[in-house]
């Protein structure tokens, strides 16, 4: 597993590209399904199904009234903030890898990311104080996380995806 991050970490760097290296540690409640969608990312899969499986517990947790403990809340938080950010963020790097070894576009990668985000960002529940809140649009963030490498591999692009 640790040659499989090490490798993973070589070619991005190799490849000009920069992402984290490993998984965000969420706490033990919710790190099995966060390190499956962060692997998911790393091979250019969409970790939305990790994602689902982690909202739909946090919903359930926040349904039932057992999410006022201390330790869960926070871990319920760090989990979701993974989902609408670290992963698909992870998840859009390894994306633009392939577009940069050529198997596909930078119009393939404006075109996955409009369409892709909404499902990769849905909140649990709105309001105050509940995991997850959101002060800013996770799209928004997502792109501000990626400029660079988007104004690096996709200039052409930069004009529609960073206004």
């Amino acid at each position: 597993m640790r040659l499989v991050a090490a490798l993973s970490c070589f070619l991005l760097f190799h490849a000009g590209g920069w992402a984290q290296e490993s998984p965000p540690e969420v706490g033990e409640a919710y790190q099995a399904d966060v390190d499956k969608g962060w692997q998911a990312a790393v091979n250019g899969k969409s970790p939305a199904s990790a994602c689902a499986a982690i909202k739909g517990a946090v919903s359930g947790k926040l349904k039932s009234g057992n999410y006022h403990r201390e330790k869960l809340f926070e871990e319920s938080s760090r989990a979701i903030e993974a989902c609408n950010f670290d992963l698909p963020v992870r998840y859009f790097h390894a994306y633009l890898d392939s577009v940069v070894s050529g198997e596909r576009t930078c119009m393939n990668f404006m075109t996955h990311f409009s369409t892709r985000i909404p499902a990769l960002t849905i909140q649990v529940f709105e309001g105050p104080g509940n995991p997850g809140e959101e002060t800013e649009d996770p799209a928004e963030r997502i792109k501000g996380a990626l400029e660079d490498r988007i104004r690096k591999d996709c200039p052409d692009i930069v004009p529609w995806m960073l206004q």
